[in-house]
């Protein structure tokens, strides 16, 4: 598997689900960052939802950190570039 790094978007594949995943820090066996989904998430205090662009508008509940180890991530994405105004 190629390296994961900081900025991308990677599918992550679950028991039951594959999601993108936008990697936040790489760590030696580890990736930390969030999940994104097509629709603003349940239950997500708004203060912590927020937009990222990927293949299409996505949507990510910043207060929920996910770990993943370095083999879970299966397919790259796309690299999350921030555009300041």
């Amino acid at each position: 598997m190629e390296e994961v790094k900081r900025g991308e978007i990677w599918s992550v594949e679950g028991k039951n689900y594959t999601r993108d995943f936008l990697v936040i820090q790489q760590k030696n066996g580890y990736c930390i960052g969030i999940m994104l989904c097509d629709v603003i998430p349940k239950n997500a205090d708004p203060d912590d939802v927020c937009e990222v662009m990927s293949r299409t508008l996505m949507y990510a509940d910043a207060g929920k950190l996910t770990y993943v180890t370095d083999n879970t991530p299966k397919q790259y994405g796309d690299v999350c570039q921030h555009k300041t105004q």
